[in-house]
């Protein structure tokens, strides 16, 4: 099995040829179990690089900490400017709204980039209205109805796993 990952990795890391560079890579046959363990074990990983980065993580609002799983899953632990490193630091989430876009012109990435901007925003709104910071309020925008940009892209409501330690926000009334 690793020598099988090991080959597709080296293949998708050469320079793109088109959809016939993949057709001779044989997808490796993983149970939905194996790769949710493998996916957990990641998300864990990452978590512990955060964790020394920022070492307020553990305080962090739950969107903020979704939002930087993200795009540390993408972008590796060391993404980031000085100013979004400075705003992670001090919580200024809003800021972080800001900064963090993955400089890539793909459709997925531009979909993960609004998401992410959505969720820094929404852990701005919990810290200034000092909201439970376990709750995760994602896909749910925090801003005022009349403040929504036209350029964020609607998604869908996640179901989480009932197991799940994190709270989701309910419904608001308008919604």
């Amino acid at each position: 099995m690793r020598d099988i990952v090991r080959q597709s990795f080296i293949a998708f890391s050469r320079p793109l040829e088109g959809p016939e560079a993949f057709a001779d890579l044989v997808a490796p046959a993983l149970s939905p179990e194996h790769l949710e363990r493998l996916v957990l074990a990641k998300l864990d990983d990452l978590e512990i690089l955060l964790a020394e980065r920022f070492g307020n993580w553990a305080s962090w609002p739950a969107d903020a900490q979704l939002a930087m799983l993200s795009l540390t899953w993408v972008a590796g632990d060391g993404f980031g400017s000085p100013r979004f490193e400075l705003a992670c630091r001090s919580l200024a989430f809003d800021a972080v709204a800001n900064e963090c876009r993955i400089p890539d012109d793909r459709v997925s990435i531009e979909r993960r980039n609004a998401a992410n901007r959505t969720l820094f925003r929404n852990a701005g709104h919990v810290v200034r209205a000092r909201l439970d910071p376990s709750v995760l309020y994602y896909p749910r925008d925090m801003r005022a109805l009349s403040d929504r940009a036209i350029t964020e892209p609607e998604f869908p409501a996640q179901k989480v796993p009932s197991s799940s330690a994190v709270k989701v926000a309910p419904p608001l009334d308008d919604e």
